[in-house]
């Protein structure tokens, strides 16, 4: 074990049609007819979650608990469609029907938003403690930029907390696992006076090492992780409530070694530099073997501080006025190995923080036939990031005759969002609706940054004699001192690029539905949602790597129905839907003068989705729960020329969009039954399939993830009255050994593996 301090997440459409949309939501208690009752604010207004016409999956916190959804990236588990997996310097990236942004630059703009209680948290990175007591969470699929913002083209996830109570409660969760990991939750909540609430919680995550050195004996991969909440609600009257919601969280857990599972020259001139990285071991095809730099500490500091004031008043018995601001300062300092050797290949430290501030003000209001809804926002995001990368045994790390050891991207990112709103919907007839809205967008985003060395001098001295070599006497040479920017500018000169990059757009959506009898939903959506440009963070040889990519169009045509059935015992649920992308930004490789070829980001001009869903809840009998979903997809490139991460020109057609594998599935059952007056046991069982997809266009082998299908399991005693539970749980229980993202870098082939067979056992008691 390593020394380190311890402390205290179409033919198949029409088989799917058949099936049912993940838009069925769970019971909070439940109850047979539960399903149709939970309330969500997927149009930021109280809804029945079967009356919302749109595809949506809401998860009672009870649920949440029960399949032991803690993180955002659980939330695979119970939403089909959804995918999560991790870049490789550790950003999460979330991918609803295969609309996602798989970028690991700190400014990155996501493709599905996050929210707890209407609050964004506008980048990836912010969102790992999301998930701490919650009443629910709805995921929406689609684009929701009408209501949720303009980087929603996938859709949202919005994490409803739980709320102060008017009468005392408490309550607490531990659990212990395999490889020595604990969790610990809990809270307190209860009122001050007759006007003044407040609820308090708290979690943390800590120990599991369970990665393995196949090098030597060294581990890796332990959590160290505090997240905290606290909410205050204030109604001195019953028109105007104020909700302070204070809550943060520090990780100091180990960033995930990659497995090496291929060596490819980036310039295979340079293999005699640096003979020893090829005759590298690649790792085993085992989940907890991997390989990092010995004696180098991978451990985390990340932490994110965040506070929120919602204001609400009721002008009206109708109408309301709702205003919400907010401001969040995340930080970060994340050393990563991204090559699973112990070989500086290309290891990295990002090092970077984000300040954001947000302002919502709307209205809302009511009559019989009409509801309606508009507002305006605006935001201010300051994003710094200095990314430095260890090249030092790299073909890559020589040029102009002159090797190096490392290299850093700086820049500071500004960008202000300013957006105007509505949505309505209107009673034609009863039971026959029409839905409508809009959304102007303008997106300014300022960039200040350059490449240069790491204080030694090396990539600055490698960059003169670049100079001297590709102006060959015809202009002078500019000398660049230690730690000066050394990325050249059009006349081969050192230069800092400071640019402006804006751009607007109109988001939009319309659509029809029909509520029948019974509770029967149908519903046809049109709507149109935009992913705003960026810059990247990364190594530049040139300022041409820094341009921008075009902000991406999504156009979404989606068709489904919801329907109870069997005196609601059957919740049935399914939906149709085609995206077609305009300008979807990926990263990818382009052309450089210096280094052949270099990753950037780059828009796939043509592009589209086609798919299914569908979900079935059965409770045939009292204490059976039972759960089916599946998710198809069609993804296809229809128009892009580029180069492919051998540096070959291709054309792209036909191929499938990365990360987007063609089928999910998710199983999910349980069975409760009573032991004498005062306990029941419960057993159950879940099971989760993804087919093979790949993490490049084009289908490149090497990064190829194959399908797999995970299998948990538990089973327990709990109290009659549901005050507390024990219960024994697995999770990958045949020890599938499987991965959810894979890279080509510098000189590597690596894997990110999923986590191996775990057991453990876990307690929960609610006062």
């Amino acid at each position: 074990m390593r020394n380190r301090q311890d402390h205290i997440g179409i033919s198949g459409l029409a088989l799917m049609a058949a099936l049912v949309c993940p838009g069925a939501a769970h019971a909070a208690e439940g109850g047979a007819g539960d399903a149709a009752e939970i309330v969500v604010t997927a149009q930021k207004r109280e809804q029945r979650v079967n009356e919302v016409p749109m595809s949506i999956s809401a998860l009672s916190g009870k649920e949440l608990a029960d399949k032991g959804i803690v993180k955002p990236g659980d939330l695979e588990k119970s939403v089909p469609g959804f995918s999560y997996t991790v870049s490789g310097y550790q950003t999460p990236v979330y991918i609803l029907r295969g609309v996602g942004y798989f970028e690991s630059s700190l400014a990155a703009d996501p493709a599905v938003s996050v929210y707890v209680d209407e609050v964004s948290l506008p980048y990836s990175a912010m969102t790992i403690g999301a998930g701490l007591d919650l009443e629910r969470v709805e995921v929406l699929k689609g684009p929701q930029g009408i209501l949720f913002g303009r980087n929603s083209t996938g859709g949202a996830i919005n994490y409803v907390a739980a709320r102060p109570t008017a009468e005392f409660g408490a309550g607490m969760r531990a659990s212990y696992r395999r490889f020595g990991e604990v969790e610990l939750e809990g809270h307190v909540t209860g009122p001050i006076s007759d006007t003044l609430r407040v609820r308090v919680a708290a979690r943390t995550d800590q120990g599991g090492d369970w990665q393995r050195s196949y090098t030597r004996r060294d581990s890796l991969g332990a959590k160290d992780l505090l997240v905290g909440r606290a909410i205050v609600e204030w109604a001195p009257s019953a028109a105007f409530t104020a909700q302070l919601n204070v809550n943060g969280w520090r990780d100091r857990s180990d960033n995930q070694a990659p497995q090496l599972v291929a060596l490819i020259p980036k310039t295979p001139a340079n293999i005699p530099d640096v003979p020893g990285t090829f005759l590298y071991p690649l790792a085993p095809a085992n989940d907890r073997a991997a390989d990092w730099n010995a004696g180098r500490s991978l451990r985390n500091d990340n932490s994110l501080w965040q506070t929120s004031l919602r204001l609400g008043y009721d002008l009206s018995s109708d109408i309301s006025l709702t205003s919400i601001t907010s401001y969040a300062d995340y930080s970060r300092y994340a050393p990563i190995d991204q090559d699973g050797s112990t070989l500086n290949i290309i290891d990295s430290l990002d090092v970077g923080g984000i300040k954001s501030f947000f302002q919502e003000l709307r209205l809302s209001g009511k009559t019989d036939a009409l509801t309606w809804v508009f507002g305006g926002n605006y935001e201010r995001d300051r994003i710094s990031e200095r990314l430095t990368s260890f090249l030092g045994d790299s073909t890559g790390g020589k040029i102009a005759g002159v090797r190096y050891n490392g290299a850093q991207a700086n820049n500071v990112q500004i960008a202000r969002t300013y957006a105007l709103f509505g949505n309505a919907e209107y009673e034609i007839m009863p039971g026959l609706s029409i839905q409508g809205g809009a959304r102007y967008t303008k997106a300014d985003r300022s960039f200040d940054g350059c490449s240069g060395d790491v204080g030694d001098g090396r990539f600055a001295a490698a960059f003169v004699a670049l100079q001297t070599a590709l102006k060959g006497g015809r202009s002078p040479v500019v000398p660049i001192a230690p730690g000066e920017c050394t990325s050249l500018d059009a006349n081969l000169d050192p230069a800092r690029l400071v640019t402006n990059f804006n751009q607007d757009n109109i988001s939009w959506r319309a659509g029809l539905s029909w509520k029948g009898e019974g509770g029967l939903l149908l519903y046809a959506n049109v709507s149109q949602g935009y992913k705003a440009g960026g810059f990247p963070t990364t190594t530049a040889a040139t300022l041409t790597q820094f341009t921008p990519v075009s902000q991406e169009k999504v156009v979404a045509y989606e068709a489904g129905f919801k329907v109870p059935l069997w005196d609601r015992k059957i919740q049935w649920n399914g939906a149709i839907f085609r995206m077609d992308y305009t300008d979807k930004q990926v990263r990818g490789i382009i052309p450089d003068p210096v280094l052949r070829t270099v990753q950037a980001l780059v828009n796939v001009p043509k592009s589209k989705i086609e798919g299914a869903e569908g979900q079935v809840h059965i409770r045939p009998t009292r204490g059976l729960d039972l759960d089916f979903s599946g998710t198809y997809l069609h993804t296809r490139v229809d128009d892009f020329i580029g180069l492919d991460v051998f540096g070959l020109q291709r054309n792209f057609d036909g191929s499938r969009l990365p990360y987007t594998p063609k089928w999910q599935a998710v199983a999910d059952a349980r069975y409760a039954w009573p032991v004498g007056d005062r306990l029941s046991a419960f057993v159950g069982g879940h099971l989760t399939y993804h087919s093979g997809t790949n993490a490049q266009l084009g289908g490149v082998p090497v990064v190829a993830i194959r399908a797999y299908t995970l299998v948990d399991l538990n089973a327990g005693i709990e109290s009659a009255d549901g005050r507390w539970k024990a219960m024994l749980f697995g999770e990958n229980v045949t020890n599938k050994y499987y991965w959810n993202s894979a890279n080509s870098i510098s000189d590597v082939v690596v894997r990110y593996a999923g986590m191996p067979a775990r057991y453990g056992v876990s307690f929960s008691f609610q006062y």
